[in-house]
This record gives structure tokens, C-alpha cells and sequence, in this order.
């Protein structure tokens, strides 16, 4: 039986302070600590990083919020309008953000990946007419107005340069400073950054974040001590870390804002005009001095797979992921030769969740270890001939109480709801003496069911199946068929040439996909070799702006293509 968990922090005696506030003391009485890292020169990494203070940060703020000021006025107090921002990957949307914060306006942050359609709804959604951009995305920006029934209005905003010195030999010019006397407890709850679910599963929703929401983390770090773990965000204090995913994501700006202000890290900054591949981050983890990353699993795994890549890992300190699960064998290499390889759990509406380091390191890194706060619940959920799920699962549901409103930001994303469905699926820990580990199974949306209401698990067996050397990713589905398909996503494509794809299918995937087959206990889940498809490298996997597999745009990606090979089966 596990001991009852240490006492809360009394949150009423926890003096929290606003962003901006933060910033602007560290201009003042530290000027040189150091904020973020970006690239010296974008296209040649080998010249380093040049590492950007609180003091130029404070200036650059400032010097974006006397420009919104003249471009929009200051609104009026306690109206909150939205701007939106679209913009490079670059550390404007974290300066526009705390410079809308000292206006008192609400900066709408959406996905670069979105298309138009989705733009203008989340614009409408948003309650948003006025379109800020840099001068690459002024396009995007006219044809979102023009999508958009309400009018709006549009405006360039400063380049990087006029901004920041981004250059070792640019000189400062300072900005005088732009006032801001809130305090936390007057301004906590005033909204200031919109942002939005991924839409993989439909519409996407907006979600308005406060100041209180930000500092979610600033809280989640002062969880007691339990089973002798501490919370896991102590791991990424004082730290330079590499993030990867897109500053538009709440993690992007957990990594180039909430990280750095509440949790005194260094974010690091990819070249902004440049995709992350496994060459690139390579090469930062070459040049950038870091002590660790936040990668989304499919950038792990492909830098993992090549030998020369994964030896750059070995002087950082911690690794963590997030967005899916990792792939067994790419954390069992991570975890085996650091022991600080991280499952980064959080959501759009819950932000950081009160997790803590794990009992066993090595053993156990693809676990989460909640903290046994009040309100924190897993609800059983069966599934039939599971593979290699050797009890039920388990949906965590999060209901209304003081600790989840302390420790999350559910209740204040849907102030309306008492009971938060995750719809994320866990397996316990087969030791009872750790009750508070779970392991990731996926999502309720990853359950197929097949006709005949059998409810087949599919995330275990993509797990398993990609595995395989040759697989970088591998979807299951099936939705009231007799069988399940399965369809792969290759490391190197073939060409397209249907002879070469069935003889690797026959020869080298098959006989692996087989094997798996074993394990299941229901003959109707098992995969069957008709049933399997290569994909197109012409049409690659959809993938959201964390690097997650987005599932339900890929199977209609694909949807013409698997009715055919149900076609040929039944025929």
C-alpha cells in the first residue's frame, strides 16, 4: 500500500508574480542573464549561438508595444481585444505577447500548419478584426481577410532585426520602458493569449489563457516530495534547452516564455526560416552548448537511428518528449545510456500536469508519475484480444476540485465543465508499490471498433510494428470492418513502384508483422497480409505542429486506396 501523499502547498501563501513583471526585474537588477539562444548565423550553425539578456528582451517588448499602441491604440480597460499573430519562427511571438500583456490586449496564436479556412474560423472564433503578420506571411494575412465575413484590418509588423540585436556586433537601442503596474493579484485572471486544440479530430476549439493559466507551471514545480521523486519540472531549471516544436504551440511558448521566466531556463532557437529535420538538430546539438532538449518522438527516433547522430546526445543532460509516445526502442537506447529521457505529458486545455520524476529511471522512463492530487482519477476501460496489453485500460478523467484548479488549467480553459474526459488512455504499473506510475496507451480515438462491436486497441500494435528498422510510422484501423488494415509510412520510401513495394512488404515487413500477430488473442484483430499498405511518398503521413501523427487526416488521406484493398479481399 502506498503512503499517503505530503501536504499540499498552501497556494494562498505562494506569492506568484506576471510575466511582464518578471521580465522587467531581471532587466533591472540582473540585465545580463541570459533569456534565449538563437542561431549567430541561420544558414551556418558552426558560428554558434548568440545568446539574447533580459535587458534586450525587456527593450524588445517594449519597443512592440509602443508600436502597437500607435498602430492600434491602447483599448480601453478591461475589454481585452485579439490581434492575431502570423509570423517566422522566431522569438517575435513570445515579444508580441508579453507587449499585448502591458496594452491589455489578447494575442490569438495559431498553428502556421492550419489552412485558410481553419484561419478565418478561429479569427471569427476569436472574436478578432485586426491581422498582425511579418512580411513573409502578408499573403496568408490578406486571404484570411479576405475569407473572414467581418472586416479587419492588417499590419506588417518590425522585422526580428529592428527589434532584437540579433547579431553579436549589433548595438542595443534601447527602448524607454513601457509602463506596467498590475499586480498579480489585480491581473492573474485577465485574459491574454488565445490558442487552439489541434483540430485532428474536427474543428478546432480555441482556448483562452490568463496570466494564472501561464503560470501554471510556476506552481506544478513546488509539488512535495513523493516515493522519493520529485516534480519532473525541477529537471529543466536552469538549463539550456533545445525546443522543437513551433513557437505558435502552447509548448513552443512554455519553451521561449513560461520555461524561461518561471523556470529560469535558456530557450534555444532553431534557424526560423528552416524545418527540423535530424541533419539540422544535429547540428545545434553540435553548436548550441545545451544541456537538453524538448523533441517531439518522431525527431528522437529518426536522430536515434543513425549512429553518428545519436552519439551527439551523449553530453546532454536531460532529454524530454511530448505530443505521442516514443517508440520502445528509441527510449530503451535513450533511457539505457543517459537514465534522463522524459514523457513530457500535458494537454491544450490542461497545460503541465502535476507529474514527478520516476522511481526507476531506466526501467520505467516511458511511465508517468502523477502526483496523487484530489480530482486526478483513472476510470477502467475493456478492450478485446489487446496485444501485449495484459489488463484493461484506463481513461483519466479529471473532475472540478482545488487542487486541479491549482495544479491545471482545465477548469479555467472550460470554466463551465466539472469533469474533464482526457479521452487519453493508461495501463498501471505492474508493481503496486507504484501507484502513481502510468504508462500512455494512446488516445480513446486510437480504440477500432470492428463489426460486431469488437473494440481492438490499435496504438500497442502500431507501437510494436514500428519497431521494425524499416518503419517510421505505422496506423491501424478499420472502423466496422471484419478485419483491421494496417498502413505504413517507410524510413527510406521505395519509388514508386507496386513490385518493390510488395516485395519488401513479403520479404522483410511481413514475417515481423506476423510474429506480432501472436500475441493477439481474438482472431478478428489479428493483421492480415491482403490487408496491409505501403505509402505513397508522395503522400506522407499527416502530421500536427508537435510532430504527432495526425490520425484521422491520414486514413482519409488514404481512404480511396483502403476501400480498395477491402475490395479485393471481399470480393
Amino acid at each position: 500500500m502506498s503512503p499517503s501523499p505530503p501536504p499540499l502547498l498552501d497556494i494562498d501563501s505562494y506569492q506568484q508574480e506576471l510575466i511582464p513583471n518578471i521580465v522587467s526585474q531581471h532587466a533591472l537588477e540582473d540585465p545580463d542573464k541570459v533569456y534565449a539562444s538563437i542561431p549567430a548565423d541561420n544558414d551556418d550553425l558552426s558560428k554558434g549561438f548568440r545568446d539574447i539578456t533580459y535587458r534586450e528582451f525587456r527593450s524588445a517588448i517594449d519597443k512592440a508595444a509602443y508600436w502597437l499602441q500607435k498602430q492600434l491604440v491602447v483599448p480601453e480597460r478591461g475589454s481585452f481585444p485579439t490581434f492575431a499573430y502570423y509570423g517566422a519562427r522566431d522569438l517575435r511571438y513570445a515579444i508580441f505577447l508579453v507587449a499585448a500583456m502591458k496594452l491589455g490586449y489578447k494575442m490569438l496564436s495559431a498553428s502556421m500548419l492550419c489552412a485558410v479556412d481553419a484561419h478565418a474560423y478561429l479569427v471569427k472564433a476569436s472574436d478578432c478584426t485586426v491581422l498582425l503578420c511579418d512580411a513573409s506571411n502578408l499573403p496568408l494575412a490578406h486571404k484570411i481577410q479576405a475569407t473572414t465575413e467581418s472586416p479587419s484590418r492588417v499590419f506588417v509588423v518590425p522585422e526580428l532585426l529592428e527589434l532584437l540585436p540579433v547579431h553579436d556586433d549589433s548595438p542595443l537601442d534601447e527602448s524607454p520602458v513601457y509602463p506596467y503596474d498590475k499586480t498579480w493579484g489585480a491581473a492573474c485572471d485577465e485574459p491574454c493569449l488565445i490558442i487552439h486544440t489541434s483540430g485532428s479530430t474536427g474543428v478546432p476549439k480555441v482556448v483562452v489563457f490568463t496570466h494564472r493559466m501561464l503560470a501554471a507551471p510556476d506552481r506544478g514545480r513546488l509539488l512535495p516530495s513523493y516515493q522519493n521523486c520529485s516534480s519532473m519540472l525541477w529537471e529543466m531549471s536552469g538549463r539550456r534547452l533545445f525546443t522543437t516544436v513551433p513557437v505558435f504551440h502552447l509548448l513552443g511558448y512554455a519553451g521561449f516564455l513560461v520555461c524561461p521566466v518561471y523556470l529560469d531556463v535558456v530557450g534555444v532557437m532553431a534557424p526560423p526560416d528552416k524545418t527540423i529535420t535530424a541533419d539540422l538538430a544535429d547540428q545545434i546539438h553540435r553548436y548550441a552548448q545545451l544541456d537538453g532538449g524538448i523533441y517531439h518522438p518522431s525527431l528522437l527516433e529518426d536522430l536515434v537511428r543513425d549512429e553518428k547522430k545519436r552519439e551527439h546526445f551523449r553530453h546532454l543532460k536531460v532529454v524530454f518528449y511530448g505530443g505521442s509516445p516514443l517508440e520502445s526502442t528509441t527510449g530503451a537506447w535513450l533511457a539505457s545510456n543517459f537514465a534522463s529521457v522524459r514523457n513530457a505529458i500535458g494537454s491544450t486545455e490542461g497545460f503541465s500536469w502535476p507529474t514527478l520524476t520516476v522511481a526507476d529511471p531506466v526501467a520505467d522512463w516511458a511511465y508517468v508519475h502523477f502526483f496523487p492530487i484530489k480530482g486526478i482519477n483513472f476510470v477502467r476501460i475493456g478492450v478485446d484480444g489487446t496485444y501485449g496489453v495484459d489488463t484493461d485500460l484506463y481513461e483519466l478523467v479529471v473532475e472540478r476540485t482545488l487542487e486541479t484548479e491549482t495544479f491545471t488549467t482545465f477548469f479555467q480553459a472550460r470554466p463551465d465543465e466539472t469533469k474533464w474526459h482526457t479521452k487519453d488512455l493508461w495501463k498501471p504499473h505492474p508493481n503496486p508499490e507504484l501507484s502513481g506510475h502510468w504508462l500512455y496507451q494512446g488516445r480513446t480515438d486510437d480504440l477500432v471498433v470492428l463489426s460486431g462491436e469488437i473494440k481492438m486497441y490499435a496504438s500497442a500494435l502500431e507501437d510494436k510494428i514500428s519497431g521494425h528498422p524499416l518503419v517510421r510510422s505505422a496506423l491501424v484501423g478499420g472502423k466496422q470492418r471484419k478485419w483491421p488494415f494496417l498502413l505504413l509510412e517507410l524510413v527510406d520510401q521505395p519509388a514508386k513502384d507496386p513490385s518493390e513495394h510488395k516485395r519488401l512488404l513479403e520479404e522483410q515487413i511481413w514475417p515481423w508483422v506476423d510474429e506480432i500477430n501472436k500475441e493477439s488473442t481474438h482472431d478478428s484483430v489479428r493483421l492480415r497480409l491482403p490487408l496491409i499498405l505501403i505509402a505513397n511518398a508522395a503522400k506522407p503521413f499527416v502530421r500536427l505542429a508537435k510532430g504527432s501523427l495526425a490520425r484521422n487526416p491520414t486514413l482519409e488521406l488514404y481512404k480511396e486506396d483502403i476501400d480498395k484493398l477491402y475490395a479485393a479481399v471481399e470480393a
